[in-house]
């Protein structure tokens, strides 16, 4: 029998990649979003899920503006709706944002959750009441995912991109390909407990602008509220299987390839 997996977030950055190759992998997808007309934050969720009667919610969504509603109270809903509907696995997408300033690099799942912004925040609680709902829930601390979709140009082309922080901003960046793999193998074996996803590897802003536009483009590094120096440990989710197969040059330049950029 093939599993049913619900998707909320569906047409966002990850969930546009994850939904394909779901179904590609042998799952029946439910997409959830406004755009489909289920928004998570309505009471109505739990009946408009119900006839698809998954055994799998991947709880993808975060809010297009202020965090705290959608990350706090709609994640609430979602596993609340979840359960009464018997789902199995309970799969919330998380994010590096709720370790806050590094106070050692890489960071492993037991740093200290001090988060520093309000989406991180948002999360943080977004984590814990999935687990408050469900105990065994999967928490993917994702790092920094990249790929065609992730756009780090304004609006209009003929202006300088934008760079949050300052070029010496250490990031962890991860192919979005790999970052669906993690989800797939994590719903497939039924992973459980907080994993980080990154590719264990730091990357200046400097270093990923010039990867991105060669020499040629010179971005705009605005002021970052976010956390200036952030590398993934890896080890326990490698412990699982997964591993970050693209490397960031590489990964680059197909979602370059992939948006047409000419530089």
């Amino acid at each position: 029998m093939r599993r049913r997996i619900a998707v909320t977030g569906a047409s966002g950055f990850v969930g546009s990649h994850a939904c394909p190759r779901l179904r590609r992998e042998g799952f029946e997808v439910l997409e959830i979003s406004r755009h489909n007309g289920i928004d998570i934050m309505e009471s109505s969720l739990e009946g408009k899920i119900e006839p698809f009667r998954p055994d799998i919610v991947l709880h993808l969504a975060i809010a297009d503006g202020s965090p705290f509603d959608t990350n706090t109270r709609g994640t609430l809903n979602v596993a609340h709706a979840a359960r009464r509907l018997g789902v199995k696995q309970f799969i919330y997408m998380s994010t590096s944002s709720v370790y806050g300033e590094a106070r050692y690099l890489p960071v492993d799942e037991k740093h200290p959750a001090v988060p520093i912004t309000d989406y991180g925040r948002s999360k943080l609680v977004g984590e814990r009441n999935s687990l408050k709902v469900f105990p065994n829930a999967l928490i993917l601390r994702l790092f920094n995912p990249y790929g065609k979709g992730r756009t780090y140009f304004r609006k209009y082309p003929l202006l300088p991109p934008l760079m949050a922080g300052s070029p010496d901003r250490i990031e962890d960046y991860v192919y979005i390909d790999d970052v669906v793999d993690a989800i797939v193998m994590g719903a497939k074996k039924g992973w459980k407990g907080v994993l980080n996803l990154a590719s264990g590897e730091g990357t200046t802003s400097a270093e990923f602008a010039r990867l991105m536009f060669g020499d040629r483009t010179k971005p705009i590094f605005i002021k970052n509220v976010d956390a200036e120096r952030m590398v993934a440990d890896i080890r326990k989710i490698k412990k699982l299987g997964w591993r970050p197969k693209t490397k960031l040059k590489e990964g680059v330049a197909k979602m370059m390839k992939d948006i047409g950029f000419r530089g």
